[in-house]
């Protein structure tokens, strides 16, 4: 029986500066097996491509290149006699945007009410059910990532984004904007806490007590949400920025320098633990209860921490009493939170899209990720190919080669002028 672990259904990779991803396609087939077809076909956009993957002893391990688009795959195993159709594996997956949101109860999202989810088929998430007895439940008292899920699905009404939303919130809707804007698939990670602010994710990076009554810093709450959602999700799919809203529950704190510092080593431990040093942040803007020190903070993180940018001015956007719930004006009514999502939509032109270093999983990287159903193995590196791309996929193995090639050669030359120069010494 023909089994795919890799791509998961509707996985999302991101793309990079001209269009493209690198997909990995792994796992295991019979062994009188001995190739696999691959088609992808575009939905609402794309192109029509196709590659052949070789089959070693019942288990195919490569990685290939798409270009930007949603696709329906088939991967249908080849025999002796031919192509076993009955066979083959139908499944969705997309090159386009990958988000991920963090920050305070206003990104993580509220689960009483929210604006709805995204009717466009080409916008997910991971839905996560973190509720007293839900299937994810018992995440909250690990931290850790394997207890999150790997399923893929639409983002939804009703669909909690993982690894850490409470709720479909807004961030369905902004992620739908720009699936239309862009023309590609877009799939959205929320690693958000409520009821947090920035010293308690600085100070749960290195686990350093303190004092709340829901967050457990030992399990290294709230930033491990953040750096699973690195770990278990994007080093597989990359991203093209993280979404920030944060700062509002500093609003008592007034050594502003200390909120700024804590503000940018979370960046820069993010950086670290998501392999991106150069990974874009979009900070939004707000002025909670008058305290402007803290948009001030906001503001010098967009202009003093690299790769930073400005995100949605809350204060210039959302302005109406009936965009909040609350009389602090924090957090956002539906109305508010349909204002926010198109703000933050308005945030990520393509002129500012095009300053962003996208990260991408590596193509050995894919080749060595772990999955969830079936143990990492010996299987040799593949790296096969659309049509379109040949002197790409062949550039990788030619740069393989030569960099081996020529690494025996140093290694040989060294040994030899080693002999030569022991037999003219005792010559």
């Amino acid at each position: 029986m023909l089994q795919l672990t890799s791509p998961l259904p509707n996985q999302v990779y991101q793309r990079n500066a001209q269009g493209r991803a690198y997909v990995s396609i792994k796992g295991t087939c019979p062994t009188d097996v001995v190739s696999l077809e691959v088609i992808c076909t575009p939905g609402i956009a794309g192109r029509l491509q196709t590659a052949t993957i070789p089959v070693i002893n019942g288990a195919f391990t490569a990685v290939t290149i798409l270009e930007q688009g949603d696709y329906t795959m088939v991967v249908s195993p080849v025999k002796a006699s031919g192509k076993d159709t009955a066979a083959a594996i139908t499944q969705k997956v997309g090159i386009g945007e990958v988000f991920v949101v963090w920050g305070h109860s206003v990104a993580q999202g509220d689960d009483r009410f929210h604006l709805g989810g995204a009717t466009d088929p080409r916008v997910f998430t991971v839905g996560i059910d973190m509720t007293a007895n839900g299937a994810n439940a018992h995440y909250n008292t690990t931290g850790d990532a394997a207890d999150l899920p790997s399923a893929i699905v639409p983002y939804a009404s009703d669909v909690v984004p993982g690894p850490y939303g409470s709720s479909t919130h807004f961030w369905a809707k902004f992620a739908e904007k720009i699936t239309l804007k862009y023309n590609v698939p877009t799939m959205l990670l929320n690693a958000a806490f409520g009821g947090t602010n920035l010293e308690q994710w600085y100070k749960s990076i290195t686990k350093t007590p303190f004092e709340h009554g829901f967050v457990d810093y030992r399990l290294g709450f709230p930033y491990i949400n953040l750096k699973n959602a690195f770990t278990k999700y994007t080093s597989v799919s990359g991203f093209r920025a993280m979404l920030v809203d944060h700062g509002a529950n500093d609003w008592q704190n007034t050594d502003y320098e200390a909120i700024f510092g804590y503000f940018k080593g979370i960046i820069e431990q993010a950086r670290i633990d998501s392999k991106s040093p150069k990974a874009a942040v979009v900070v939004n803007r707000a002025t909670p209860f008058g305290k402007t020190g803290i948009r001030g903070v906001q503001q010098r993180v967009i202009s003093d921490v690299a790769y930073c940018f400005a995100g949605p001015d809350y204060d210039a956007q959302i302005l109406e009493e009936a965009d909040f719930i609350d009389s602090g004006h924090i957090h956002l009514s539906v109305q508010g939170q349909a204002k926010a999502a198109q703000a933050w939509a308005d945030a990520i032109p393509p002129t500012v899209l095009a300053k962003m270093v996208p990260y991408q999983a590596k193509a050995v990287e894919l080749i060595t990720a772990p999955v969830e159903t079936q143990k990492t193995d010996d299987t040799p590196l593949t790296i096969s190919r659309f049509s379109k791309f040949k002197l790409a996929a062949i550039s990788i193995d030619r740069n393989l080669l030569l960099g081996a090639v020529l690494a025996a050669v140093l290694i040989l030359g060294s040994f030899l002028l080693g002999r030569w120069s022991i037999r003219h010494r005792n010559a």
